[in-house]
C-alpha cells in the first residue's frame, strides 16, 4: 500500500499548482510534472482544472474563468526511466458587467516529459524515500493569435503561447507507515513567438502531507493538506520591454482527497489563495478546484 500512497500524494501535488490568469500566461500545471513517480506500472487518465480570476475593484468588473481538460498517458521503460505525454484542451471565458461574454477554446500546447529516478529505496521496513529529476519539451501546438487584442482580449488569453518551451522538474516523497510528505518543484522556460513576443518563464512548487486509510481489500482513501506557490515572470515585447499587467505570484493552501479501488482512482482538490500579487495588483485569484480520474494498466 505504500506505493499507492505515494502515487496519490503526487496526483494532488500536480493539481494544486493551478492555472495562471490571462495576465500571467498559460500555467505549467497541466503538464504532469511529478505525477505517479513511484508506481511501477503504466497509467492513463483525464483531469480538469477550474481557475477563476477577477479584476481588482479599482480596475473594473471583469471576471475570467480558465478551464483545462487534459488526457495523459505515462509509460515506464524500466525501473528508473518514465515518459509522460499530455494533451490539454483549454476553454477560457471573460465576463464583464452589462456586456456579452467573450470566450476562446481549443487544443493547447502538447507536453512530453521524461523522468529519471535518482533514489528509490526503503530506508527501513516501514519507511521509503523517492527522488526524481525530469526534463521535457512543450510543443507550440496550441491555437495562438498574435492579434487577439483586436477582440478586446489580452495576448495571454491565448490557448497556446505560440512558442517552444523547456520543462524542468524535481520531485521527492518520504512515507512512513501510512503517513508521508511530498515535495514538487517545476519550471517552464518559454521561447519567443515568431513575432518576437516572449511569455514569462514560470515556476511552481508544492508540499503536501498525506495519510492513507485502507478500505477493504482493494480500496483506499487518502486525505491531503498542504500548500503551493507559483511565480510567473513578466511578458516581454519583441523590443525587450516589459508588457504592462503581466506576471505575478501567489501562495495557496490546499486540501484534497483521493479514492481508489483496484486499478481505478479518482481525486479532487480545493485551493485557496493566502497571499498574491498578479498583474501589479490589478487581478485577484479566486479559489481553485480540480478533479481527475486514472486507470493503471
Amino acid at each position: 500500500m505504500a506505493r499507492y500512497t505515494i502515487v496519490l500524494a503526487f496526483l494532488l501535488a500536480i493539481a494544486v499548482n493551478g492555472n495562471a490568469c490571462d495576465a500571467c500566461g498559460c500555467s505549467i500545471s497541466g503538464q504532469g510534472i511529478g505525477l505517479l513517480t513511484n508506481f511501477r506500472t503504466n497509467v492513463a487518465g483525464v483531469r480538469y482544472f477550474n481557475t477563476p480570476f477577477h479584476a481588482a475593484p479599482s480596475i473594473g468588473s471583469t471576471s475570467d474563468r480558465f478551464h483545462l481538460a487534459e488526457i495523459f498517458v505515462r509509460y515506464q521503460f524500466n525501473k528508473r526511466v518514465k515518459l509522460m505525454l499530455s494533451q490539454p484542451y483549454r476553454f477560457n471565458i471573460r465576463k464583464e458587467l452589462d456586456a456579452p461574454s467573450l470566450d476562446i477554446d481549443g487544443i493547447a500546447d502538447t507536453r512530453i516529459l521524461a523522468t529519471y529516478a535518482l533514489v528509490d529505496k526503503w530506508t527501513s521496513n516501514t519507511s521509503r524515500f523517492y527522488w526524481e529529476l525530469g526534463a521535457g519539451i512543450k510543443f507550440p501546438t496550441g491555437k495562438y493569435d498574435a492579434n487577439l487584442h483586436d477582440q478586446d482580449l489580452p495576448d495571454n488569453f491565448n490557448i497556446g503561447n505560440g512558442s517552444w518551451g523547456y520543462l524542468l522538474q524535481t520531485s521527492a516523497v518520504y512515507s512512513h507507515n501510512q503517513l508521508g510528505v511530498s515535495f514538487n518543484a517545476a519550471s517552464q522556460l518559454n521561447g519567443k513567438t515568431s513575432a518576437g513576443y516572449h511569455f514569462g518563464h514560470q515556476f511552481s512548487g508544492s508540499m503536501l502531507f498525506f495519510a492513507e486509510k485502507p478500505i477493504g481489500d482493494k480500496g483506499r482513501i487518502v486525505p491531503l493538506v498542504g500548500g503551493s506557490a507559483e511565480i510567473i515572470n513578466r511578458d516581454k515585447f519583441a523590443n525587450g520591454k516589459n508588457v504592462h499587467s503581466t506576471g505575478g505570484r501567489g501562495v495557496f493552501a490546499t486540501v484534497g482527497v483521493n479514492l481508489g479501488y483496484d486499478r481505478w482512482q479518482v481525486g479532487a482538490s480545493f485551493s485557496k489563495p493566502l497571499t498574491q500579487n498578479y498583474s501589479d495588483g490589478e487581478v485577484i485569484a479566486d479559489d481553485r478546484f480540480s478533479i481527475e480520474m486514472n486507470y493503471f494498466f
